[in-house]
């Protein structure tokens, strides 16, 4: 359910969501993963390939404890690099207001699913478009708190949703097609 020129590869919001995992492994004690940062996707990810997590040893910094992660394959190569930063739970977000002045999304959910996305059935994580403009846009997405919709395996609950953080990828691509004139794919 999710191609890139007819190739399956792996959706990077996975690779976070594995990375939260692994961080959270680690983190001592009443602390949470607080962010997933410096994220840099060096080489994409086929869903053929055998990957493995790699967590590297926590430094404690000024802001909390920091820990490296990174996505290998089984030829030990490099593909997504991140930093976790581990600390105390954070107060809840107040939210952000809707941008000014959007105008209706031009197009339909079927046709985004169809002609502009690459995503199948599972992964259409946006329900509505709400509006759009050079500010940003609104819409409603899709969640799905544990494993069951995406893995065939053991339901787990996600530290993050796949779902939502690929929605707002989703969102992305369309926003920068509609105000720039051509996709943009989550690489940094």
């Amino acid at each position: 359910d999710h191609q890139l020129a007819g190739k399956a590869v792996l959706p990077l919001a996975m690779t976070l969501e594995w990375f939260a995992q692994a961080a959270a492994r680690r983190a001592p004690g009443g602390q949470v993963v607080q962010a997933i940062e410096e994220v840099r996707v060096l080489r994409g990810v086929t869903a053929t390939e055998d990957v493995a997590i790699w967590v590297g040893n926590p430094e404690q910094t000024s802001a909390g404890l920091r820990l490296t992660l990174e996505l290998r394959n089984a030829k030990d190569q490099l593909q997504v690099r991140a930093v976790a930063r581990i600390g105390a739970p954070l107060p809840a977000s107040p939210g952000i207001s809707a941008p000014a002045a959007l105008r209706p999304y031009p197009h339909t959910l079927t046709a985004i699913y169809s002609q502009q996305l690459f995503h199948g059935a599972r992964l259409e994580a946006i329900e509505a478009i709400d509006g759009v403009g050079p500010e940003g846009m609104t819409l409603k997405l899709r969640t799905h708190p544990t494993s069951e919709r995406l893995l065939p395996a053991p339901v787990v609950r996600w530290v993050t949703d796949p779902l939502v953080v690929d929605g707002v990828f989703q969102a992305l691509i369309l926003w920068c097609r509609e105000q720039r004139g051509a996709p943009s794919l989550p690489s940094r």
